[in-house]
């Protein structure tokens, strides 16, 4: 039973849990979709591969953000590629704490 309990331990090693939200919503009216993502700064810096600046809120930070949503998400709609649209301002000082 010790041994057991051994290599239970051994092969398990504390390890960061993230959680990266979607939220998706449909306007009829408009035939427009509303993508909400709400992921960690750093996870999201870690894929930039770039230093977060001082200042998130920066111009800078937005350009790479787009850069890097360009090169690796697509949006695909009936098995489509659709145009998308990033609009920045939901990030704040409150949620890099």
């Amino acid at each position: 039973m010790t041994l057991l309990l051994l290599l239970c331990f051994c092969f398990t090693y504390p390890h960061d849990v993230k959680v990266s939200l979607c939220n998706m919503v449909y306007d009829e009216k408009d035939k427009s979709l509303l993508i909400d993502f709400r992921i960690f700064t750093d996870d999201l810096q870690d894929a930039i591969r770039k230093p977060l600046l001082n200042n998130p809120l920066d111009k800078q930070f937005d350009a790479d953000v787009i850069q890097y949503l360009e090169t690796h998400f697509q949006l695909l709609v009936n098995q489509k590629p659709v145009k998308w649209y990033f609009f920045s301002g939901k990030l704040t000082k409150k949620c890099l704490k």
